[in-house]
């Protein structure tokens, strides 16, 4: 019976971990066009870690390393082969989630980024560190949001 109750907790994980890292996958996506797309440089990531919200990194890291915790536990209780059948689930499960989710075009993704540049540029402004409040004003100046008094110029120049 614990067998079971084990198989079923794993398999389900299976499911709701293929869902973080098909999110995780394409948040990174999206991440790296903007980045890339706000960057002079024609190659590299441009300002992908500049405008990725902290909380994706971490939400990302832990997807991976529980999918990595289900693969090992589902090794350790039931084998190499049911194993090598949670990875081509999860593989399997992943894709079908990336249809599912919204898409990289998609403005959700924009919202959050946006949301928490904004956050990440008010605490800045808030806490007198000027210098990462005045890159990010330059950053969300070339997305095309104008924020009050907050020209990069005007931040790094006041004593």
């Amino acid at each position: 019976m614990n067998d079971q109750i084990l198989n079923t907790i794993l398999w389900v994980a299976v499911f709701i971990l293929s869902l973080g890292i098909a999110y995780a996958i394409i948040f990174s996506e999206v991440t790296r066009a903007l980045g890339s797309s706000l960057s002079d440089e024609p190659a590299g990531r441009g300002y992908q870690d500049a405008v990725t919200p902290p909380w994706q990194t971490w939400f990302s890291l832990l997807a991976y390393v529980l999918a990595l915790v289900v693969i090992a536990l589902s090794w350790y209780e039931f084998g190499i082969g049911r194993a090598v059948n949670t990875v081509t689930v999860l593989f399997a499960a992943t894709v079908v989630w990336r249809r599912v989710l919204p898409e990289g075009h998609s403005t959700h993704y924009l919202k959050l980024i946006l949301t928490s540049m904004t956050r990440r540029y008010a605490n800045w402004v808030r806490s007198g560190d000027r210098v990462r409040a005045a890159t990010m004003a330059e950053l969300l100046g070339k997305i095309g949001l104008d924020l009050p008094g907050g020209s990069p110029a005007s931040l790094t120049d006041r004593r």
